[in-house]
């Protein structure tokens, strides 16, 4: 079959998205050779991104001139008029033919990495879903205010229903596919997501990690999060409040991640609480840095309400950097017994937690070494030939007609 992969145009300041896709394309890249398909990069930008040059594999483009979607548009708008006054008309094109490269180079299969793409429609599609917090936690604005439930609950219905496949990261999204959106479950399939390359490669090398001075952090406690509601910072920030005030511990917490407009909420509840020495808000930190934050945190504590699967506890993991994570759905199947999990609702469990960790060598030792083993557990190669499996498995479906 010819494959083609969708490149999203997501840059490394979208977080674990872009790092999730990066990894993914170059196990494919290492990998492709195993398979007899043909592969293919698609996206919307009129050349090869820059970064993938290394790949070799053909680019095509979905960019259309505005000539060509102006014609296009009128095509489909004659149509509509011909079908209400019954005129004699030639068959419509398909919808891939509305893409010159398509055209050139027709595709058997279009996987699509990230979520909520919506597809070239007329050819077979693998679409992904990481969540569906407009569902589950319909409340936070990220998913709900200005129309976003409804673009949200609008892509996914059109998307899913005509997907040959679902991917989704554990049973617990699989669960929620099926139930919000009645797909048969022999349509969703798991793929967990991959440790990071990056962090397994770092982790095994031998040595100190670069000085984080530039940064003024002494560094006790990593939240790499980008600043949304669900993201749940104030939880931290309370737990803080409380070691300082009923056990006189006072440990820095570094804030990582892009601002996605709540982060004003969030320095606001730090001087509220008396807190602004011990809290620390870097903004968008490159990878060699939030690798070094990582190998000299005493923990990483992930308070995110959102799920079912997170990149950072295993990029922490792998790094040999304890993890204190919210027990949200999904949780478990994720991390297993290599995190300390807790209600995310409950900051005087996280202090607790905090003090349980740093108190207890033997357990911090205990959960690195568990979490070293996880880490290496499933990685982008894993997810790559388990798809790989999947394209084996449509191949002869595809193959019934031109």
């Amino acid at each position: 079959m010819n494959v083609g992969i969708m490149v999203s145009s997501q840059t490394p300041q979208a977080g674990g998205g872009f790092t999730f896709e990066d990894e993914i394309l170059e196990a494919f890249f290492r990998l492709r050779s195993e398979l007899p398909h043909q592969f293919f990069l698609v996206g919307y930008p009129r050349e090869r991104p820059a970064h993938l040059d290394h790949t070799g594999l053909t680019w095509l483009s979905l960019h259309r001139s505005r000539a060509l979607r102006r014609k296009q548009k009128l095509s489909r708008l004659w149509r509509k008029l011909g079908r209400k006054l019954k005129l004699s008309q030639e068959a419509p094109s398909l919808d891939f033919e509305s893409y010159p490269d398509l055209q050139k180079q027709p595709l058997d299969l279009i996987c699509y990495l990230t979520p909520l793409i919506r597809p070239v429609a007329d050819i077979p599609y693998i679409t992904t879903v990481w969540d569906l917090e407009h569902r589950f936690q319909p409340y936070f604005p990220e998913v709900s205010v200005r129309g976003e439930w409804e673009s949200r609950e609008r892509r996914c219905r059109e998307i899913f229903a005509r997907a040959a496949y679902i991917l989704t990261p554990n049973n617990r999204g699989k669960k929620e596919i099926a139930t919000y959106y009645g797909i048969d479950e022999m349509r969703i399939r798991t793929l967990a997501h991959p440790t990071p390359g990056f962090a397994l490669r770092e982790g095994a090398r031998v040595g100190e990690a670069r000085s984080l001075g530039h940064l003024g952090i002494k560094g006790d406690y990593l939240y790499p999060a980008q600043f949304w509601p669900h993201k749940n910072h104030p939880c931290l920030l309370l737990a803080l409040k409380i070691l300082k005030e009923n056990h006189g511990y006072q440990p820095q917490l570094v804030l990582t991640g892009s601002d996605k407009g709540n982060r004003g909420h969030v320095e606001r509840l730090v001087r509220d609480y008396g807190l602004q020495d011990q809290v620390l808000f870097t903004g968008f930190v490159s990878r060699e840095d939030l690798t070094s934050l990582y190998r000299q945190a005493s923990a990483l504590v992930y308070s995110s309400f959102g799920g079912p699967e997170n990149l950072p506890p295993l990029e922490a993991f792998a790094l040999g950097c304890p993890v204190i994570a919210s027990s949200i759905p999904g949780a478990l199947e994720q991390l297993a017994d290599a995190a300390i999990l807790v209600d995310g609702a409950k900051p005087e469990l996280w202090a607790e937690a905090i003090l349980r960790l740093r108190k207890d060598d033997a357990l911090k030792k205990e959960l690195i070494a568990r979490g070293k083993k996880r880490a290496a557990f499933y990685t982008s190669d894993h997810f790559v030939r388990d798809l790989f499996a999947i394209f084996d498995e449509f191949a002869p479906i595809r193959r019934c007609w031109p």
